[in-house]
């Protein structure tokens, strides 16, 4: 999702008080190596990740870019490709 379109649903969302539920989702503005990691945490704990770039090139490249970096956790042995899945799934 770019910045401008998250800037459009940001538009029509009404904020309230959090839901008792917790959360089901959460943006994460910026895929640099932080943001990955924040991404990334944040999906291995099962909830969905909405991520913003600033462009659909960029966002590309940086999911590229997680890819494979849990590519690297497999080969480590640290992760299993049912959880990588799972993780860019969310």
């Amino acid at each position: 999702m770019t910045t401008n379109q998250f800037s459009e649903i940001l538009g029509d969302i009404k904020l309230s008080k959090k839901d008792s539920d917790g959360f089901h989702s959460i943006a994460v503005i910026g895929l640099g190596v932080m943001g990955q990691g924040i991404a990334q945490s944040i999906s291995t704990a099962g909830i969905e990740v909405i991520a913003v770039e600033k462009s659909e090139k960029r966002l590309a490249h940086q999911i590229k870019s997680m890819d494979e970096t849990l590519e690297n956790d497999i080969h480590r042995w640290t992760m299993t490709k049912s959880e990588k899945r799972a993780i860019l799934s969310r």
